[in-house]
């Protein structure tokens, strides 16, 4: 594109100054909110999955998440009668009371059971030693690979023995870490997380939408005081 070949309508000043303000002027809109409750809720009457709304300030510079609320999709187009407009803090509440006395019925050692289950999925420690252990039978199959190729005689004796040696090195190397990742401390630590864990959901503070998803089908919401859960258990 070739520039200045027409008359300009306004100074290439005053064009650059209004380009320069309307820059400033520009507001990040890609903000997420993680909400508890993600991909959960349902009207309970039209069975539509209900929609969130969440509202800024005055300014226009900040989202008011304390104030943001959950609503029937098809409300607004006639679809749909439940006209509820639930805050998404009072029915995190709910669901967290109405999981807490689910979670009670369930023997104490399935609890622990589970909470061991999604610890272990997501600890960065033990998801390196499963790393570690892929890489330690990958080498071990190269070194069954090494003999049998030496003994058909595709390989030298001499390419046998450094390959097989390094093999076996790093196959070392490997358990050595393992050892370190499984030491004495983390052990403990370990069972000390999970006996916290159990603690923090017996009075509702450890739920998240990770384990809600584990042990929730769906919820319903009918009104602002009534929702039927869905469990998974």
């Amino acid at each position: 594109m070739k520039e200045n070949t027409h008359e300009p309508i306004i100074e290439k000043e005053k064009y650059d100054k209004v380009q320069e303000i309307k820059l400033r002027k520009q507001v990040k809109t890609k903000v997420k909110h993680q909400f508890l409750l993600r991909d959960l809720l349902y009207c309970g009457h039209c069975k539509r999955k209900l929609q969130y709304k969440v509202y800024k300030s005055s300014d226009k510079k900040r989202f008011l998440y304390e104030s943001s609320r959950f609503n029937c999709s098809l409300f607004y187009k006639k679809k749909c009668k439940n006209n509820i407009h639930v805050k998404e803090k009072d029915l995190n509440e709910m669901v967290k009371k109405v999981v807490v006395e689910q979670m009670d019925l369930i023997e104490k050692d399935k609890k622990i059971d589970r909470l061991t289950y999604h610890y272990k999925k997501n600890n960065e420690n033990i998801k390196k030693i499963e790393e570690y252990k892929n890489e330690i039978e990958k080498l071990e199959r190269k070194k069954r690979l090494f003999y049998k190729n030496k003994c058909e005689q595709y390989i030298t004796v001499e390419k046998f023995k450094i390959e097989y040696t390094k093999a076996k090195e790093e196959i070392e190397k490997f358990q050595n870490i393992i050892k370190e990742l499984r030491n004495e401390e983390n052990n403990i630590q370990e069972e000390k997380t999970i006996r916290e864990m159990v603690t923090k959901i017996d009075t509702g503070s450890f739920i998240d939408n990770v384990i809600l998803k584990k042990i929730i089908n769906k919820i319903e919401v009918y009104s602002n005081n009534k929702i039927e859960i869905t469990f998974n258990l």
